[in-house]
């Protein structure tokens, strides 16, 4: 990667969005608003990744409700032991004020951080159809049918060459990188992390010393993980209401370091971090369990207890405060997993089938 910027002007794919759960006022895509609303940098939307982002927040809205209502449902045997206070919630945050919330943040970010909106209106179908017919990027053999992709792109396209800007292209989408390849003034990164870390490694000279000291105390700030990632809660995914005891790490590995805020004396690092571990994870199996339709309860429900060897990839933030003169970490604070202090694992089927 280039040690410094070779454009201010930044379009965030959807596929970005989604790696950082729509998190607007978190992390990296908070970093990136406040960049582009102090005029630091100018970020760059199409009308296409507007539509794709307000979809997914309802799509994610539409999920969290039926989890809402299917938890309602399943507790109907000890409904007298749960409070009104999930009736409520459940009968006056409907799907319709969820979803005119979250879509209400989605524009406040988008007004706030002054982000230019491409329209797609004037884009040539003949161009379109010639890039889909030959399988020229985005398109492939392997993926066809990414049209809102290439109607980004084309918007992106004409705007860039309207306006005689470079841009950088912010996207995990291997075929966008295939694409600016063979697109003059177009840089690609893989995530958002690289373009704020190229950012102060422009801007900043700080950020140098800071992976310089890491790569001197990487084994203490791995450590420090460790430790923290032991103290969090744990949710099985198959199971949410399972227990989980004797978390055991046997091997932490970390990659592609980013410094995501920096001051003279504290910064904010994003890494990812693959920690390998066991767990114990014990609870109802009601799956395989005995319902008394006449006493409308359950007459027998089994159990399950397995140990469990994992393997989960983490994008870990953590704040670290240094001594410049020094050179040295002092110390950390504030380790999260994937923007949480609650690790999910397991993959979606019980450890005992």
């Amino acid at each position: 990667m280039s040690e410094t910027l070779k454009s201010r002007y930044v379009f965030i794919d959807t596929q970005v969005f989604v790696r950082h759960g729509i998190q607007l006022e978190r992390s990296a895509l908070k970093r990136l608003r406040e960049l582009a609303s102090s005029c630091m940098i100018d970020l760059v939307l199409t009308d296409v990744v507007v539509g794709e982002v307000e979809s997914k927040i309802k799509e994610k809205i539409k999920n969290s409700r039926n989890s809402l209502t299917k938890f309602l449902k399943e507790s109907e045997i000890i409904s007298e032991k749960i409070s009104n206070a999930i009736s409520v919630i459940n009968e006056e945050l409907t799907e319709e004020v969820l979803e005119s919330h979250g879509l209400s943040l989605w524009q406040h970010y988008i007004n706030t951080s002054r982000a230019t909106v491409i329209s797609s209106k004037n884009i040539d179908a003949s161009i379109l159809l010639s890039k889909y017919f030959n399988e020229a990027p985005p398109f492939s053999a392997k993926k066809k049918n990414e049209f809102p992709d290439a109607i980004s792109l084309l918007s992106l396209e004409s705007w860039a060459k309207e306006n005689e800007n470079e841009i950088y292209v912010i996207s995990g989408d291997g075929d966008l990188e295939d694409w600016c390849k063979n697109n003059t003034g177009f840089y690609y990164l893989k995530s958002l992390n690289d373009f704020i870390d190229l950012y102060n490694k422009t801007e900043e000279k700080l950020t140098y010393l800071i992976h310089e000291i890491f790569d001197t105390e990487k084994d203490w700030i791995l450590s420090i993980i460790e430790d923290e990632f032991i103290e969090c809660e744990f949710s099985y995914r198959p199971d949410a209401e399972a227990e989980v005891e004797n978390i055991n790490i046997t091997e932490v590995q970390s990659h592609d370091l980013s410094v995501i805020e920096i001051d003279e004396e504290r910064a904010l690092l994003s890494l990812s971090v693959q920690i390998d571990f066991s767990a114990d994870v014990s609870g109802y199996d009601y799956g395989s369990a005995i319902w008394d339709s006449e006493d409308k309860e359950y007459a027998y429900v089994p159990t399950y207890n397995a140990t469990l060897e994992e393997a989960e990839l983490f994008d870990v933030m953590i704040e670290v405060y240094f001594d410049i003169s020094e050179k040295s970490f002092i110390h950390t604070d504030a380790v999260l997993f994937d923007d949480s202090r609650t690790i999910e694992f397991g993959h979606d089927e019980w450890p005992y089938k």
